[in-house]
């Protein structure tokens, strides 16, 4: 997400930026980006948010899979909108493990109702500042998280549901991924965008347990203590026990992260 066009970006402490961001794509200036995990395009970098100064030789090629990273994003969510075939401007939208909220400051911005985003993270500096640079002030984050103990997602109220729903790269980092088809199933009225690490193909119906090696963030001890993959048929045959009747593979786009990175996920748009 391009900031530069919000005149309050340039009054922001690039420092606390810096201690702060991690993940999500966002460009502050010309001189200043984020974006996902970097250490898995080049080889060395292990941070988020990156200044042209700290990274002179490398910085366009950091900037350019910053801008990829935030082009993917936006169009997983203009498919959402679409395939749903829902006026977003009526809609309401939730999220789960939201991080900083790029896809629900995104939807936003495109008009949508009502948007509700939980992570177990304390994301709320993060998210003050979006709020300020953006003008979008009423985005509902809640601190919660998914409890693989009880197979259910804390945050939400008994029976609020939405007709839009985002789960991205999260699947992979808990013990029990199905559950959480199945729980994210029961909170959407009409479509889910529903992104996850999957096994090959000739996993079948299977899951894959691994050790994990992943941000410290997310935790080192059971069940985020290994990444989960699932058989692709597994993760469709889940999708339409859960009761949706429609489920779209996005295709590929060249605008996107390398095709190397993305052929190893399932993302899909999965329609009731």
């Amino acid at each position: 997400m391009d900031l530069t066009k919000y005149p309050g970006t340039a009054q922001l402490d690039q420092e606390e930026l810096m201690s702060l961001w991690w993940y999500q794509p966002y460009t502050f200036s010309n001189d200043l980006v984020s974006g996902l995990a970097p250490q898995f395009f080049m080889k060395g970098l292990d941070t988020s948010i990156y200044r042209r100064s700290d990274h002179p030789k490398r910085f366009n090629k950091l900037q350019d899979i910053s801008n990829r990273n935030a082009h993917m994003y936006q169009d997983w969510g203009q498919a959402l909108c679409d395939l749903s075939k829902i006026d977003v401007r009526q809609a309401s939208v939730f999220e789960m493990a939201c991080n900083s909220g790029y896809f629900l400051y995104w939807l936003k911005q495109q008009g949508a109702r009502h948007c509700v985003g939980i992570d177990q993270a304390d994301l709320g500096r993060q998210q003050e500042i979006l709020n300020g640079v953006t003008g979008i002030d009423d985005i509902d984050f809640r601190e919660g998280r998914w409890s693989s103990d009880a197979h259910a997602i804390q945050g939400l109220s008994e029976g609020e549901e939405f007709d839009l729903t985002i789960c991205t790269g999260f699947a992979q980092h808990i013990s029990d991924p199905l559950h959480l088809i199945k729980e994210m199933s029961k909170v959407t009225k009409r479509a889910m965008l529903f992104q996850s690490l999957v096994g090959y193909f000739t996993m079948g119906m299977k899951i894959r347990y691994v050790p994990a090696d992943h941000h410290e963030k997310w935790g080192d001890t059971f069940p985020n203590s290994f990444d989960t993959r699932m058989g692709r048929k597994l993760f469709w045959w889940s999708l339409k026990e859960c009761g949706f009747k429609e489920i779209i593979q996005l295709p590929y786009s060249k605008k996107w992260l390398p095709s190397s990175w993305y052929r190893v996920f399932s993302t899909v748009v999965a329609i009731k």
